[in-house]
């Protein structure tokens, strides 16, 4: 699991990576500085390597992170 994080809650998705060790599920915290312009490269190497990305906001998905 990839959790792709970006503003404030970046520090809240590496604590959700450690309680989610403790589980046994391992996730890699990457800070998605910017939005536009979207680092698809980096988005397509992590779906290859990777099973499930979340993405993780503090506001309305629309226009942010999860509509990139």
């Amino acid at each position: 699991m990839a959790l792709l994080a970006t503003g404030g809650v970046v520090y809240n998705s590496y604590c959700a990576a450690q309680r989610l060790e403790e589980e046994g599920i391992s996730a890699t915290v990457v800070n998605m500085h910017t939005i536009k312009p979207i680092d698809e490269h980096l988005i397509t190497e992590l779906s290859k390597t990777h099973r499930c990305l979340v993405t993780v906001e503090d506001h309305n998905i629309i226009g942010g992170l999860g509509t990139a």
